[in-house]
This record gives structure tokens, sequence and C-alpha cells, in this order.
């Protein structure tokens, strides 16, 4: 296999096992929520460029995805999709970090693969967690679901108070979930933090998203709570209410949105409330469309 990823100044890093954050782009990441957050960390903790490819092009098809240029202080800038990799040391904790936008590859897939297994060999990384967001039937007016997979019997358990959930999710998903199923064969814990946004509201940057998330990590990587701002999310979701408030079949959705939730999530007694017949074909019908 060739060469795909350059290093700066590995051999004189030394990081204390670190564990990886990484988002999956462009499959998980609906509201840029992935991205919103480990572009957050990398500013945060002052992460430093780790890796970049050598030749993006032996995975990517740049008719899909653009090379972007831009100004940047007077000079026009030409920027490559790629993989793009930091890391971030924390003295005052165990591991270090190792924060990664991953680009899911078009073509020699199982070459990027290697590579990626390659970097956690290299690196003897300890925990490897993908963050995300998908859209769903849920309304913007309830706490947003967060669902997880996880090798930790423990972890959901342990995020009780955060309202973490399970995921039941079976379907089409990405070859590159390969690089946690071979972790998790050699013993390293993997996790996957997915938030559900509403499909309806198509907000580009979900802010409240990137909250959900963020509450999370602090949780679980002690990062500091005032990495979890709330309120521009709110904020964002008030403007959102006020646009839609005039149009009746955005408001009927929502309401039939609510309904499902509260049955679903919220029953204090854990009994689920059974829907009326007409809601429930309501939203089978939308999920096909949405």
């Amino acid at each position: 296999m060739n060469k795909v990823f350059e290093y700066a100044d590995a051999l004189d890093l030394n990081l204390r096992s670190p564990k990886i954050i990484m988002v999956l782009k462009p499959w998980i990441d609906v509201g840029r929520v992935g991205t919103r957050v480990i572009r957050f960390l990398k500013d945060a903790l002052d992460a430093q460029e780790l890796a970049t490819m050598v030749n993006p092009s032996s995975f990517y098809d740049y008719t899909i995805y653009r090379p972007r240029t831009y100004f940047s202080r007077g000079k026009r800038i030409f920027r490559q999709p790629q993989t793009r990799l930091y890391y971030a040391r924390r003295p005052d904790e165990a591991n270090d970090l190792i924060l990664m936008e991953m680009l899911e590859p078009h073509i020699n897939s199982e070459d990027f693969i290697d590579s990626i297994l390659e970097l956690a060999n290299k690196f003897n990384i300890s925990e490897y967690t993908m963050i995300g967001g998908m859209y769903d039937m849920v309304p913007h007016t309830r706490p947003l679901v967060v669902t997880s997979i996880t090798s930790n019997p423990n972890l959901i358990d342990s995020l009780q108070e955060f309202d973490v959930r399970e995921s039941d999710y079976e379907g089409p998903t990405s070859i590159t979930l390969m690089i946690q199923q071979n972790l998790r064969d050699k013993g390293i814990p993997t996790n996957t933090f997915v938030v559900h946004l509403p499909q309806y509201l198509e907000i580009e940057e979900d802010y409240s998203g990137q909250a959900r998330i963020m509450e999370i990590l602090c949780a679980l990587y002690n990062f500091p709570e005032k990495y979890f701002d709330k309120q521009q999310g709110d904020d964002q979701y008030l403007e959102a209410a006020a646009y839609i408030q005039n149009a009746e079949d955005i408001t009927n959705l929502v309401d039939m949105l609510e309904q499902s939730y509260d049955s679903t999530y919220t029953n204090k007694n854990d009994v689920l409330t059974e829907l009326s017949p007409d809601i429930e074909d309501f939203l089978k019908d939308i999920g096909g469309t949405l």
C-alpha cells in the first residue's frame, strides 16, 4: 500500500495513548454538527496539525467533492478535499486527543481503512468515538434525541442524565465503519453518538445539535462546562419557530411529531401511549417522503 498520510513530526510527538474523536463527512454530518464540534475543539484545545493526505485523488472523485478556492489575506488559496487530523495535548488528563475530519472515500476504501488502522497502531490509541447528526421525524420543540452504538456495555447507563439511547439502527451504512469493527476486535473501545435533527427545518448549521453532542463529550472527556452553549441553539430554533408559525401544514406536522415523541420518549411510567391510527399512518407516509 502506498503512503496515505504525511505525518507532522510524528516521531517527536510522544502522544499519551490518545483518544480519537472524529466525524464522518458528509454521510453523518447533517447540520454540520460533527464538523462544528471538531472545529470548536480544535480551536479551544489549540490542536495542531497531525497529518495530511499525500494524494487525496487516490480516494476521492473531485467532481463530487469539489476543490475550493478562496482568498486569505489578499492571496488566492486552493484547497483539496481530504481527511484532516489534528492532535491536542491534555497535560491534566491521562490521555491526549486526536481530532479527525474524515471524508468518506469513493474508491480504494480498503487502503483508506488500513491507513487509519495504521494510525491507530502508530499512536497506540485508547478509544475511538464518532460523532454526527442525522435527520429524523422529531419536533424542534422537544429535547433532541441522541442515539449511541458502543462497545462499552456500561456507557449508556452512565449517560442516563443526558438521555442517550441505544441505537437499534439497521440498514445502509459506510464502509469506514469497518475501522470500528477492527478496533473492537483488538480490544479498543469504540463509541458512536448521533443527534437526531428535525427534518422539516433543514438548518445548514444546527447549533442545538452541536450543543447536544458537546454536552455528552464534556461529560466523557472532562471538557470545561463552558464548551456546552445551549443558548445559541435555543435562539436558532425560536427563530425557526417564528418563521414556520403561519405555515399550517408545518404546524400540523409539528403537533403530530410532538405526540409521537411524547408517546415514545417522555411517558413517566414507561408505558407507551398508543397513537391514533390517523397519526400513525401520517408518520409512516412522511417517513417515506422526508
